[in-house]
This record gives structure tokens, C-alpha cells and sequence, in this order.
């Protein structure tokens, strides 16, 4: 099941059927009361391999039944878990994970029927956004983005944020004073 995982190309929908996948995994998913088993019944594996870092959504719209949406850095490890979705229910219901990738990850993403009456018709579509440091977006692991690589301004040249920049340069309140 694993080494038959559909590639996804981002922004190219992709289409499938629960109930002529495998039955051999599962995902969970947190909940009010505490994280719960999502995915009961079959299952197709895509898989996404990422050419930069940045953020990869993937979206999932059930066109029958109803499933969970998974994702694993390493196919048959449930323990390497990276995000999960189970909350929409029925057709045309859009379950969405967002996930933090580096350059070479592989991602793999599980479409999985809620149970075995749920199984069905579904697409999935793979967007990735290039985190790119000095563009104005803060996106992926970035802590700030000041549209700018400068040192010195409060958010440094890998967008993380310069801590001292703020301490150095807040008001000095003399003792007893409002």
C-alpha cells in the first residue's frame, strides 16, 4: 500500500475511491475529549515530496461517503503522525491538514473511509506555498517577515525574530512611577 501511493503535483487535483483501497491503516485525530481513532475502513495513500521548504495544505472533498485526511513522514509508521483531520461529514465536506515541509521531504497523506458504510468517491488537491524569507509573508517555520533580510530591525535574515531588538528598546519606567 505504501509503495503504491499516488504522487501529487501541487494545485493538480487528484481523485479516488475508498472502497477499492487497502484496509490497514488508520490516523488520530484530536478531539474535545482526547484524541480519537479516524479511518476504520479503507484507504488510498498519495504521497508528496517537497522541492523547497514551506507549507504543503492538503484538501480533501468527499463526492461520496465520508473519511478522515492523514498525513506520515514515513508511510507504514502511524507513530510519525504529522497532522490529522476528521470533522466534516458527508459529501461535498472539506476535511484540510496544513503541514510544515523541508526541501526533500516525503510526505505521505492517507484518504480514509470513516467506516466501512462510508467508503466512496473523493479528490484531494496538494498546495504548496514556498517559504521564502523577506517576501512580506510569514509562512512555514518563519517567526516574522518585514518584507526584508535586514539584521538589526527587530526580525533578522532568516526571519526569526531579534529578541534584543525589542528589550533594547523598551521604555525604562522609574520605580514608583505610572
Amino acid at each position: 500500500a505504501c509503495t503504491a501511493s499516488v504522487a501529487l503535483t501541487s494545485g493538480v487535483p487528484a481523485t479516488g475511491d475508498t472502497a477499492t483501497g487497502t484496509d490497514l491503516f488508520y490516523g488520530l485525530c484530536a478531539g474535545f475529549f482526547g484524541d480519537f481513532a479516524t479511518g476504520l475502513a479503507k484507504e488510498s495513500t498519495f504521497s508528496y515530496t517537497a522541492t523547497a521548504t514551506g507549507v504543503l495544505t492538503v484538501t480533501g472533498t468527499a463526492v461520496a461517503g465520508d473519511f478522515g485526511l492523514y498525513a506520515r513522514t514515513t508511510c507504514a509508521d502511524g507513530a510519525t503522525q504529522i497532522a490529522c483531520a476528521d470533522d466534516a461529514f458527508g459529501v461535498g465536506e472539506d476535511e484540510v491538514i496544513e503541514i510544515n515541509v523541508a526541501t526533500g521531504d516525503v510526505v505521505t497523506i492517507f484518504v480514509d473511509a470513516y467506516d466501512s458504510t462510508l467508503e466512496g468517491d473523493f479528490e484531494v488537491v496538494a498546495d504548496f506555498v514556498e517559504q521564502v524569507c523577506g517576501d512580506g509573508e510569514i509562512t512555514g517555520s518563519e517567526g516574522c517577515d518585514d518584507n526584508n533580510t535586514a539584521v538589526g530591525d527587530g526580525c533578522d535574515a532568516s526571519c526569526q525574530v531579534e529578541l534584543d531588538f525589542y528589550c533594547n528598546a523598551a521604555a525604562v519606567i522609574a520605580l514608583g512611577t505610572t
